[in-house]
């Protein structure tokens, strides 16, 4: 384990990490176990449970920061979440309840005193020396030593039609330009994990490895791009040009028309008129967590409410009552439909054209000088096979 230099409360650009955790510059678990008895500290100066210990601080943090509160806020933590940063050994409910306790006695975290069986859920904060610290730190678990006879993954990619050919054939002849490589890993606001998988993309890349298959149990691709991180897409090339990246806007908002037969017309009408601008803004929360909030309304069973579900149901009643009466999965029928209009109506309409491209799900890699080109395109894939229209953009 290694402990980094503190880093500035607002350059953090991601707070939760599998690998790396937060906690306040003046906090360390390690120096507070050493004055705990010898059983305790064996029990959880164990890399894994410690990183257990920290991911709870780590945890609490992340949602204050998330939702704009103040340190000191009293959250909700649960093993589930534990066991998302930590991994599976905190799957059991007595070994977080323990850590918790732990925290507690140490003074690093505080029990809300309000708390009331089945009426308010029992909730943390961090304590006021911590809490009133101005600085963060990253406590990193991540493994530096790598095998110096590592051998490179051979291409898993599995073929099944001549669409997915055409793609894995595109992929291979793109290139990494690698000045425009540099001035990406530059960025101060890239996380070291982020960077380390970056190069790991652009090496698929330069080893023509694109790993493309589908997936199974729906039929979207995967692929080496879609694995990696999407600021590499800004250092790939295809004989020297650019690749420019053209996104459908809002896909699933819009698939979501589909579903909506026997909806009332002045609804439909409010709607299309929010899918004109921006259906995230129905939410409080900021952009990119309110992208998130949609997706688990949309494709999951939302069984944990969040801010953009209730004011979709506020605002859309019978689309909700669609969405949520519909049988079976409803994000599994959107990616279906999405795969369908994207990979086997725009890539092959494209590759008659002779344009390369790579599909992203619902978006597209193209040359730059044909980025317009395959923009008409996807609009008029769309139109024919949903009847509505879609908006795109180009990065």
């Amino acid at each position: 384990m290694e402990l980094e230099q503190p880093i500035k409360q607002d350059k953090l650009k991601t707070l939760a990490h599998l690998d790396e955790m937060l906690c306040p510059e003046n906090l360390s678990i390690e120096e507070l176990l050493n004055g705990c008895p010898a059983d305790v500290r064996d029990k959880w100066k164990k890399e894994r449970r410690l990183k257990g210990l920290y991911g709870v601080v780590n945890q609490i943090i992340y949602i204050n920061e998330t939702y704009g509160k103040p340190r000191g806020f009293y959250v909700n933590i649960n093993n589930r979440d534990l066991k998302v940063i930590c991994g599976r050994e905190f799957k059991d409910q007595s070994l977080y309840v323990d850590a918790v306790h732990l925290l507690v006695s140490l003074g690093v975290i505080r029990v809300n005193s309000k708390c009331v069986p089945g009426v308010f859920s029992r909730s943390y904060a961090l304590t006021r020396q911590y809490w009133g610290c101005d600085g963060l730190r990253i406590v990193s678990f991540r493994k530096r030593k790598e095998r110096a006879d590592k051998v490179r993954k051979p291409d898993t990619s599995e073929i099944r039609d001549s669409v997915m050919q055409y793609i894995s054939n595109c992929m291979k002849g793109l290139c990494i330009a690698e000045d425009k490589l540099k001035e990406v890993l530059a960025d101060k606001e890239l996380t070291d994990s982020r960077k380390k998988r970056i190069k790991a993309g652009a090496q698929r890349i330069r080893g023509k490895i694109s790993n493309l298959r589908a997936g199974r149990i729906q039929k979207r691709l995967y692929h080496s791009i879609t694995s990696a991180p999407r600021q590499l897409r800004q250092a790939l090339e295809w004989n020297g040009e650019r690749m420019a990246e053209v996104d459908v806007k809002q896909c699933h908002p819009v698939l979501i028309l589909t579903l909506c037969d026997g909806v009332p017309a002045e609804e439909l009408e409010r709607y299309n008129s929010v899918l004109e601008g921006d259906i995230y803004s129905l939410s409080s929360s900021p952009r990119e967590l309110a992208k998130k909030e949609a997706l688990r309304f949309f494709n999951g069973k939302y069984k944990r409410r969040n801010d953009f579900g209730e004011a979709f149901k506020r605002e859309f009643p019978a689309i909700a009552n669609k969405i949520r009466g519909f049988e079976g999965s409803v994000g599994r029928y959107l990616q279906n439909l999405e795969a369908e209009i994207c990979i086997y109506g725009v890539i092959d309409k494209l590759r008659a054209l002779g344009i390369v491209a790579i599909s992203i799900h619902d978006a597209f890699l193209v040359p730059e000088s044909r980025a317009e080109e395959t923009a008409k395109v996807i609009k008029e894939s769309f139109l024919e096979a949903i009847g509505f229209n879609v908006r795109v953009t180009f990065k």
